[in-house]
């Protein structure tokens, strides 16, 4: 009787028909006249959410909702062909298609916006009989599990339980063909489609073992985000779906058959394990008794080792304290409310503070610049964040670099983050005397250079000197003459004055962003030195095709190319190559522009190249080199220039390379 009255309701279900609201504004009513039609991605071999027939028909949950909207809207929707979801999805982000029915990502909302969901289903498992109960996926850090490669829930599952054993199937049927087979402990998918396939498939081979709270599948609409108005009027269809259309879409597509007749013997076996058990049941009562007696007994044990261990982790507290304060670096301990609890011996001299230990009045913002505390904020909601440089304060508020880590720890049941400081100051004098020193040497190099270019100019004037005071001594002097001479000895002097121009602005101390692009800065820093390196008979050799612009310490980065350029020069000179030849490069592309000095002196060896930006390495004779060269320049234009240097061999050439982010 009560089979019959099943039926009954499910007939009555499949008879109705969901009718939506239609009422389209004037304008609405205008975009589907003139749309003619609507284009539908779908998800292909997806059952029973979607898929294509043999006969290449749309079949599954969807193509339910979609024949009713489309009926509602009088307008036609065609499924676009696809044999991949991952091909639907780029036909979607082409405008290939107008819908796609998919759960909203961050990726997707890049060319899609969505409906709310029109159909939820939880995420499962499916094991075969024998497997274990799972309460949370987070127990599956051992096992093979399958997921169907692709999908969104997927990536979030991924997201919450990123220990599990992944391994992507090509649909969710493969995956339980090979938990079947044992290839895989179990296959995640949504309770709707391992449930079809349990019923079309794998009758009585597997079982659900389990589900997850966290990840559902929430099905919705993908509407095209250029055409709003057709979110409006699908998000008004999924909005009037009533409670029973979905109940005959979910009965029609994951169908459960009854049988008419009453199978007797089937009702004797479930009877005889109810049987079974409930004597394992009282079995297991009388069981409990006895354990719990012996709990009670343990329990009673175990509160006086908690007593003993609480005493003993008392004096673990004070010697962890102790211990802090042996530590050279400053070691502050925060509570939950980022008020200072601790800060050891070496911290109070740091921090030249002379409170005592029990000072509850100091917060963490108290030590930070006022302009830096969000910074710092940001960082201690992280149970660890890595150690980075940062400006910190003084009692005496007089404010010193500093390098900080932290991590959040449990000091007697409760939240307290622990902060490691190391003063910088004494490494940055040190770092800022180093590039002092390899200003120096470089600039020693460059009045070499300033010699050179003035001895041809000095040499012209003193010759048109000579020649106009001779011409006066035999009174051959006439105007033509002088204004030649005048001419060239301004022509001369102009020279002279813009080179002097050329070293005052390389080594201007008031450096601010310019404007500017490679070209321009490899002709900058080739007209101070090539003079000096054509005269030593080497050939440089230009490709300069970088056109972009970008925005930089121009002066800085040309110290860094002059000191690649002197570089190439001494290899090349040390080594006696024959045929040198210096080539400056360069080129772009849509993410990077490249700067680069390559020399032919045969490239440096592997055993040394690694080593050849530290500090005072030097692979010249030690009365030319003082090793800060390469130092200085990977300084000055990785940490003040924003760009990275970087050296490689390429055959018998030595390739320095400059990259700049293309703005």
């Amino acid at each position: 009787m009560k089979l019959l009255i099943l039926l009954i309701i499910t007939v009555n279900i499949f008879a109705q028909e969901f009718t939506s609201s239609t009422n389209l504004t004037s304008e609405e009513k205008t975009y589907l006249s003139n749309k003619k039609e609507l284009k539908l991605c779908i998800g292909p071999d997806s059952m029973p959410f979607e898929d294509f027939s043999k006969n290449g028909e749309y079949i599954g949950l969807t193509s339910d909702y979609y024949k009713i909207f489309s009926k509602n809207l009088d307008i036609p929707i065609t499924v676009i062909p696809a044999k991949t979801w991952k091909e639907s999805v780029e036909l979607a982000k082409n405008r290939k298609c107008d819908i796609i029915s998919a759960m909203q990502t961050q990726e997707r909302k890049q060319f899609l916006n969505f409906t709310s969901p029109y159909l939820i289903t939880p995420v499962v498992i499916a094991t075969n009989n024998n497997g274990r109960f799972i309460s949370d996926f987070k127990d599956l850090t051992n096992e093979k599990i399958g997921v169907p490669k692709s999908y969104a829930y997927v990536e979030e599952l991924k997201k919450i339980y990123p220990n599990i054993n992944y391994i992507e199937v090509p649909t969710i049927k493969d995956g339980l063909k090979k938990v079947i087979n044992g290839e895989l402990y179990g296959q995640v998918g949504t309770l709707a489609s391992i449930g079809y396939f349990f019923t079309t498939d794998f009758v009585g081979s597997l079982k659900i073992a389990g589900k997850t709270e966290k990840v559902h599948l929430e099905l919705g609409i993908g509407v095209r985000n250029d055409e709003p108005i057709l979110l409006n009027i699908l998000q008004n269809q999924v909005d009037n779906i009533d409670e029973s259309f979905h109940n005959k879409v979910l009965n029609n597509w994951i169908n459960i058959k009854y049988n008419t007749s009453v199978d007797y013997t089937f009702i004797y076996k479930i009877l005889f394990l109810i049987f079974i058990f409930a004597c394992f049941f009282i079995y297991k009562q009388l069981l409990l008794n006895k354990y719990n007696n012996k709990l009670i007994k343990d329990v009673e044990e175990k509160t006086k080792d908690y007593k003993i261990k609480n005493d003993e982790l008392i004096n673990s507290n004070q010697n962890f304290f102790d211990l802090l304060n042996t530590a050279i670096e400053a070691i502050a301990i925060f509570d939950e409310n980022n008020t200072l609890v601790r800060l050891n011996n070496s911290g109070k001299i740091m921090f030249k503070h002379s409170f005592d230990e029990n000072s509850l009045s100091k917060k963490i913002s108290d030590f930070i610049p006022e302009d830096l505390i969000f910074e710092v904020n940001n960082k201690l909601k992280d149970k660890i964040f890595e150690p980075f440089e940062i400006n910190l304060l003084r009692s005496d508020k007089t404010i010193f670099p500093a390098l900080i880590a932290g991590k959040t720890i449990l000091i007697e049941n409760k939240i307290h983050t622990i902060i490691t400081v190391v003063d910088l100051t004494q490494i940055k004098l040190q770092n800022e005397f180093i590039q002092q020193q390899a200003k120096l040497a470089q600039m020693g190099e460059l009045l070499s250079m300033i010699a050179h270019q003035w001895r041809q100019p000095l040499t012209a004037i003193s010759a048109a000197s000579e020649n106009l005071k001779l011409k006066t001594i035999l009174k051959q002097v006439d105007y033509q003459l002088i204004q030649t001479t005048t001419e060239d000895i301004n022509k001369y002097s102009t020279y002279l004055s813009n080179t002097i121009n050329d070293f005052k602005n390389f080594y201007k101390t008031n450096k601010s962003l310019e404007t500017t692009n490679l070209n321009e800065m490899a002709k900058k820093s080739l007209h101070i030195i090539e003079d000096s390196i054509s005269y030593k008979n080497i050939k440089i050799i230009k490709n300069l095709n970088s056109i972009s612009t970008i925005k930089t310490y121009v002066s800085e980065v040309t110290q860094g190319i002059l000191t690649l350029l002197q570089n190439a020069e001494d290899i090349l000179l040390e080594k006696n190559i024959k045929n040198p030849y210096i080539k400056i490069n360069t080129f772009e592309n849509e993410r990077y522009l490249y700067l680069q000095i390559i020399d032919n002196g045969g490239g440096i060896p592997s055993d040394i190249i690694d080593k050849i930006f530290d500090p005072y390495f030097s692979t010249k004779h030690e009365k030319n080199g003082t090793g800060l060269g390469l130092y200085f320049a990977k300084n000055i234009i990785e940490n003040n220039c924003n760009a990275l240097l970087t050296v490689k061999n390429n055959q018998n050439e030595t390739v320095f390379t400059i990259r700049f982010n293309a703005e």
